[in-house]
């Protein structure tokens, strides 16, 4: 039997052959709270009933199971590791549990039934191992893509992850939309994110919200970045030959002379906007920036 093997009635077998018809059976990640949010010193209460449901195609299954070893990465060590739940045991971990004492897979299997399984604090290694199985295995250094097949059942976590989700996508369309009266800035923003200027500037407006919508952190986190204005000045520079390529070097246009060597196989765009932030590089944007304005 395979380490993470289910029992009984597959979900994770479901979940792949779901994917490979181009379903996605796993909720949004903005959806799952698990422990990795939590991840160092998780103290498990005694007097609490911890409530885990399943996700996906696991939550239509009324019965099934895990069994109890499988293997994840712990980022307390930096590497992959076996765990076994062992309830009279004082450790998740295989390495750390007596040698010497036989434990099969299925001797402590935890079973799920109509998506719910509930486990109560005084049972520690249970809750451990699910949460450290559940956490690790689909969000940090996948040991595989099936993502999680369950999540700690916490409303007021999920909540607030739903209103933080809000309010980015609310700021986000906002900051798109001030872009209406601003043509300058709609292009540089149409540019970065589509990698052209449109020539309807409602166009590229319905473009660039539609894509705020969609990536809201993203689209704030470019708006904000100063290496989004950088590209576009380089780029303004190259369309309009003030800089131009020439024998893998970076010139300018009416002169000819060298700015900086191009090294081969790289964007040229991404090169130079990060040269331009370098020190060697400093003096470049003024230069680029006055002749622009002429």
């Amino acid at each position: 039997m395979e380490q993470n093997e289910v029992l009984g009635n597959d979900p994770r077998k479901n979940a792949v052959k779901g994917k490979e018809k181009g379903k996605n059976p796993i909720e949004k990640p903005e959806a799952v709270v698990t422990a990795q949010e939590q991840e160092s010193g998780v103290v498990v209460d005694p007097t609490k009933t911890y409530v885990f449901e399943s996700l996906g195609d696991a939550s239509r299954s009324k019965y099934w199971g895990l069994s109890n070893v499988c293997e994840v990465f712990d980022p307390a060590v930096g590497r992959r590791r076996k765990m076994r739940y062992v309830p009279h045991f004082d450790s998740i971990w295989l390495d750390e549990q007596p040698a010497d004492e036989h434990v099969s897979q299925t001797d402590y299997s935890i079973t799920f039934f109509s998506g719910k399984k509930q486990v109560s604090g005084i049972d520690k290694m249970a809750v451990l191992y699910m949460l450290n199985h559940d956490r690790i295995e689909g969000r940090l250094n996948p040991i595989s893509t099936r993502g999680p097949l369950f999540r700690l059942s916490n409303p007021d976590a999920i909540a607030k992850k739903k209103i933080e989700r809000s309010e980015k996508e609310s700021d986000a369309l906002l900051k798109a939309l001030e872009l209406k009266d601003n043509t300058e800035e709609l292009n540089m923003i149409s540019f970065v994110l589509f990698g052209q200027t449109f020539d309807s500037e409602s166009v590229a407006l319905q473009q660039v919200v539609d894509w705020a919508k969609k990536s809201p952190s993203a689209f704030l986190d470019l708006c904000d970045d100063p290496r989004t204005r950088r590209k576009y000045l380089i780029r303004q520079g190259l369309d309009k030959g003030i800089i131009k390529e020439k024998f893998s070097m970076l010139k300018w246009g009416l002169s000819e002379s060298d700015i900086v060597q191009l090294p081969p196989n790289k964007d040229i765009l991404t090169f130079v906007t990060d040269w331009s932030f370098s020190d060697e590089g400093k003096d470049f944007t003024e230069v680029l920036k006055r002749q622009l304005a002429r």
